[in-house]
């Protein structure tokens, strides 16, 4: 066999050789999230919300992370914006803890309008400020 023979029936094997390992290998990719603070101060017996926009469905986490009252325990909510009114639809009265591993409220939400509140449960003695993290898909 002639060596431009032999080259070219090389060639078409490597060439379906190729061909016959098509297959591509995707890694799962992660999901992408952003956070922002809602930061605010209330007084005994008050509250404060926030709305916030979820564009791509997915997990949305609220994190109560500091009250300056040491001994405050608050009521976390998560809810849809109804007028001027944040409605709640999930909630936890919790201590603030910015090292907690998991958040104190996990939802999966759809696409749409949500709001964070915030409330005194009767515990205030003054007026305090609080940090709560929320992070959203993106």
């Amino acid at each position: 066999m002639s060596t431009r023979l032999l080259s070219a029936a090389l060639l078409i094997l490597v060439a379906s050789g190729a061909s016959a390992c098509g297959s591509t290998v995707t890694s799962p990719t992660a999901a992408t999230t952003t956070a922002f603070a809602f930061s605010s101060r209330i007084q005994e017996n008050g509250s404060a919300w926030r709305s916030f926009t979820v564009a791509t469905a997915g997990s949305v986490t609220l994190q109560l992370t500091s009250v300056t009252q040491g001994d405050a325990v608050l009521e976390l909510g998560l809810g849809t914006v109804n007028g001027t009114n944040c409605v709640i639809s999930q909630s936890i009265q919790t201590a603030p803890n910015a090292t907690a591993s998991s958040p104190q409220i996990t939802a999966n939400l759809g696409v749409g309008t949500y709001c964070v509140r915030v409330k005194d449960v009767g515990i205030l003695t003054t007026i305090v400020d609080f940090n709560v993290v929320v992070i959203i898909p993106v």
